[in-house]
């Protein structure tokens, strides 16, 4: 295995940067998820790394080694796409046996290889099948036994489980994860599916427009958001956004939100701006919405618009006023229904702020540091040089 580094790597479409000043290091056996929306540049990225797109400027290197003019089968990488990309005409034998005849890699050899990877994802008894033959689930795990077989330093997967059913995506989610552990392979995975992000990557990179937003593992990604754009994305249903107002009462700092008043820590958020009082975007967890806890003071009153139950839990759509609603996640079989009027109460100890200009945290200090814009005179400057 070996590590991967991106230093400023940037990839223009004529004057359009579709990947703006990406800077990643991707650590020996880590598995590494690029998530993020349709569009933000994360399939572009992984393609950068694996031959099929050059960048426009910066460095992409491989186990210290600079392959930005390494051709893909230079760089001893090995992708699995998202349509499986199978010789139709093949058995499964013949599709994983494939790129090692090409090696001319010895028969006894490649037998011992291929048995050894047939095993180990269940595929032994599918061998002479054809790819017609197999389910999604199967298919992609003949596309994950030729990858494995290529031996590569580093294993890219593009949205390789888009095309499954629910069930066995979560089946595959943890093939992947049990693969990941056994072999403690470099994977550098790529997906919108915030499920597959928060249940396989080591870290998670989220990308928008193009621009790293944030990196971190799985759970510091939804405790502790860089930006609105991070705290929206991750997480099911997504995270209540209201407007605040930070002010000082007594020379303390206090939060006004949905009609209370809350005592900040000074210590806990960073001040948006030198104005003694400024609005604020507060974010709350669904999770941090209790309905009906009874009759408290500085409870909220909301009108039901919407109950979805979904087994282990029910989330509950509350209507507090004509700009405002509110997602809630309660307890399962909870007597709520549509049309009720019900009590809610906000968990103070879990609030999220964010500064409405910036939409930066101000919590904690985010991890890429402020948002990269697209500057044509800079590249204009480096052009000529």
């Amino acid at each position: 295995m070996a590590d991967v580094q991106f230093e400023h790597v940037y990839k223009l479409f004529g004057d359009h940067p579709v990947v703006n000043d990406l800077s990643l290091d991707i650590a020996d056996g880590e598995f590494l998820v690029l998530l993020g929306p349709s569009g933000c540049g994360k399939t572009t990225s992984l393609r950068m790394l694996a031959g099929l797109e050059r960048p426009t400027y910066g460095r992409i290197a491989i186990g210290q080694r600079t392959v930005n003019a390494l051709p893909s089968k230079a760089r001893d990488v090995a992708m699995v796409f998202q349509n499986y990309a199978l010789y139709p005409h093949k058995t499964v034998r013949g599709n994983l046996a494939f790129g090692m005849k090409l090696r001319r890699v010895p028969k006894a050899e490649m037998n011992r290889q291929l048995d050894e990877v047939a095993t180990l994802l269940g595929l032994k008894r599918l061998l002479d099948s054809r790819p017609a033959e197999l389910s999604g689930g199967e298919r992609q795990r003949v596309a994950l036994g030729r990858a494995l077989l290529r031996r590569p330093k580093v294993f890219l997967m593009d949205e390789p489980l888009s095309n499954l059913d629910a069930t066995l995506r979560a089946q595959m989610r943890a093939e992947l994860i049990r693969l990941h552990t056994k072999l403690n392979a470099t994977i550098v995975y790529v997906t919108h599916d915030q499920a597959e992000a928060m249940t396989m990557a080591t870290r998670i990179a989220v990308m928008s427009k193009g621009h790293l937003a944030q990196v971190g593992t799985p759970q510091q990604i939804y405790d502790s958001p860089a930006d609105l754009f991070v705290a929206t994305f991750v997480g099911l249903p997504k995270m209540n956004v209201v407007t605040g107002r930070l002010g000082s009462v007594d020379n303390s700092p206090v939060l006004e939100v949905l009609g209370r008043t809350i005592r900040m820590d000074p210590a806990s958020f960073v001040s948006p701006n030198s104005s003694s009082s400024a609005e604020v975007f507060v974010g709350i967890r669904p999770e941090d919405v209790l309905c009906d806890p009874g009759n408290p003071q500085d409870a909220i009153y909301g009108d039901v618009e919407v109950v979805e139950p979904l087994g282990s839990e029910t989330l509950v759509t509350a209507r507090c006023d004509e700009t405002t609603t509110l997602v809630a996640r309660v307890p399962p079989r909870t007597p709520i229904a549509i049309g009720d009027r019900i009590r809610i109460q906000i968990n103070t100890q879990h609030l999220h702020l964010f500064d409405k200009t910036t939409q930066q945290s101000l919590l904690l200090p985010t991890t890429s540091g402020p948002v990269k814009t697209w500057q044509p005179e800079v590249f204009a400057e480096v052009r000529a040089n």
